[in-house]
């Protein structure tokens, strides 16, 4: 069997059991909560005792909370701790950063009293259009939606980052400079420094999140033992300024996540590099906002709370209610949700579809109860879905990995593609408002026997070996909610190897520098457009099919990109001179894997 089909069913048999968990679009998917509230956000870094403490420090005076969660930032920035959950809970606690927390909701004064005015401008902001336009009819009505800003207590959490195994750029280059010379000298080939494109400095964030609880007997404790009331006496107002100050509020941990931490900026000269080089301090903000924004990301998709939930408002165009208040951004996925009862008599949730956001509005006011303003989606699995249906959030990597075969053509072979969503990847640092835009690279394989008469006295059969890699651009189409359709364009360059074929083509003078041991190659290079479809298996599995065609243009040349030249007649040497058939259309099938 070909090793690349052998590939492909590995693939398959690897993901199996993630295929088995959403076996079909009305799979049960748990109860779920159809509600979202806005969660408040209190960031802390852990000291440590490295070289980059300070800088750590310094950067923390700048962290970003992103526009989707409140702002709960307190005094407290940094603090040092055991690097594990239970002696960070104990620091939290002894060091008051509940207490920290609540003085931030109720905007209390340094008399120990408390007031609600942040209270009800969040309740207000969490408030959606429809709850407005419900509660607009009465004052009582608005006033219960200032009011609604007290449940929103409970959702504050604490994410607390330990940045680790932080390098500058360079200690990373000179690492991968020790692998590459290496492997070069074990290979007996030529070593070549990486190319040195960036400065600054990468790390690891470790983020331990955890939740303020402020369930029902706290609060009932709040306001009657700590609530500083207008006729309490100053003696009455002095214990209970000091009773708050000495509370031990309780927290609960939720989970821990880890994300990339990137501190770097690429150099003067280079493409993207800045405008101006960030300094030493910019880039440590840079890094440390960098690592939170990672592990926004992975709390997302593992927390329910965080994930929004809006009902769906229309389906010619599919439309919600949700957009950059809620941290929308282009690409953004999201499972459409009916919630049914099952046979007990319990609410479960059954995924009829997934789309994803297409045109995202700007949401971020206190909503007025009359917006007719609607972010847009497009549908990329399921089944026909219908009004009042749930949207909820379900963030993905953006990334997908197919394997095939080539069914017909001679430019064909076992290949292996990974695809990179821009749209998706690039809306964590800036929505460009592009839907299924993917940067893709192939990587493809083929044998077979060649029989050539261009450098021999008689024919001859040579076994050759093609590799052939491939970078492009593909603009999809879906449509009939599990079809889609993609023209692509890519540059790409192929090799062909076999020994005996390399010598002869020394022999014909067609290559005047290399010595008859050399492993030798002849590569071109090539343009290939053409589309591929798929159809959906599962809501992140397709079936692929797809239509290439090559374009070979320029000379040939060796291992080394070197042209190569008749040494006679100062002529090029052509890739279809010896492979004349290496050219034209190929149709190709595989499955394709979406994270």
């Amino acid at each position: 069997m070909n090793r690349f089909t052998l590939s492909t069913i590995l693939i398959i048999f690897l993901y199996f059991p993630m295929f088995s968990q959403v076996s079909n679009e009305g799979a049960k998917t748990g109860e779920v909560v159809t509600e979202y509230d806005r969660n408040a956000i209190t960031a802390i870094i852990l000291e440590n005792k490295t070289q980059y403490n300070n800088d750590l420090k310094s950067a923390a005076a700048n962290i970003k909370i992103p526009s989707k969660f409140d702002d709960n930032m307190v005094d407290t920035r940094c603090f040092f701790s055991s690097v594990n959950q239970s002696s960070i809970t104990n620091t939290l606690i002894n060091k008051g950063i509940p207490n920290e927390i609540l003085s931030k909701w109720f905007s209390r004064k340094e008399s120990g009293e408390f007031d609600m005015s942040i209270i009800h401008d969040r309740g207000m902001y969490n408030a959606t259009d429809d709850e407005v336009k419900r509660a607009s009819g009465s004052k009582i009505g608005l006033a219960k939606l200032k009011d609604a800003g007290e449940v929103l207590i409970n959702h504050s959490y604490i994410m607390v980052l330990n940045f680790k195994d932080i390098q500058t750029v360079e200690e990373k280059y000179k690492r991968q400079d020790a692998a590459k010379k290496a492997l070069a000298e074990k290979l007996g080939s030529d070593y070549e420094p990486v190319k040195r494109r960036k400065n600054g400095w990468e790390g690891e964030a470790e983020c331990y999140v955890f939740k303020l609880n402020f369930n029902d007997s706290i609060i009932n404790y709040f306001y009657n033992d700590l609530w500083i009331y207008d006729d309490d006496s100053e003696e009455v107002k002095a214990q209970k300024k000091a009773m708050f100050d000495q509370a031990k509020f309780p927290i609960q941990f939720v989970l821990k996540v880890d994300g990339k931490a990137d501190g770097s900026q690429y150099n003067a000269g280079e493409i993207l590099a800045p405008p101006k080089q960030l300094t030493r301090n910019e880039l440590f903000h840079k890094m440390i906002n960098t690592g939170i924004e990672a592990c926004f990301f992975e709390v997302e998709r593992k927390i329910d709370a965080f994930q929004v939930k809006t009902p769906l408002y229309g389906t010619h165009p599919l439309k919600a209610k949700v957009g950059k208040k809620e941290g929308l951004i282009t690409e953004n996925r999201y499972f459409v949700l009916e919630i049914e009862q099952n046979r007990k008599g319990e609410e479960v949730a059954k995924r009829k579809g997934v789309v994803r956001a297409k045109k995202v509005i700007d949401n971020r006011k206190v909503a007025t109860g009359s917006s007719d303003q609607f972010t847009t989606f497009y549908q990329t699995a399921g089944r026909r879905l219908m009004d009042g249906m749930l949207l909820q959030q379900k963030n993905d990597f953006g990334i997908g990995v197919s394997g095939g075969y080539t069914v017909s053509g001679v430019m064909g072979g076992g290949y292996l593609k990974v695809e990179a969503n821009v749209g998706a990847i690039a809306g964590k640092a800036i929505d460009l408002g592009m839907t299924q835009i993917k940067l893709f690279g192939t990587a493809a394989f083929d044998g077979g026997d060649y029989t050539l008469s261009n450098f021999s006295l008689s024919p001859t059969a040579y076994e050759m070996s093609f590799t052939r890699l491939q970078v492009g651009l593909s603009k999809g189409f879906y449509f009939a909610r599990n079809f889609s359709i993609a023209p692509f364009i890519s540059y790409g360059m192929e090799t062909a190897s076999n020994d005996d074929l390399m010598q002869n083509i020394v022999d014909g003078m067609y290559i005047t520098d290399l010595s008859e041991t050399d492993d030798q190659n002849i590569g071109t290079d090539f343009l290939c457009f053409g589309a591929f479809a798929s159809v959906n298996v599962l809501h992140n599995v397709q079936l692929m099919a797809g239509l290439n065609m090559y374009a070979i243009f320029g000379n040939a040349y060796d291992k080394d990109r070197k042209e190569l030249i008749n040494s006679t007649t100062g002529e090029g040497f052509k890739y279809t001179k010896v492979f004349t058939d290496r050219k034209g259309a190929s149709v190709d099938v595989g499955i394709r894997i979406e994270f």
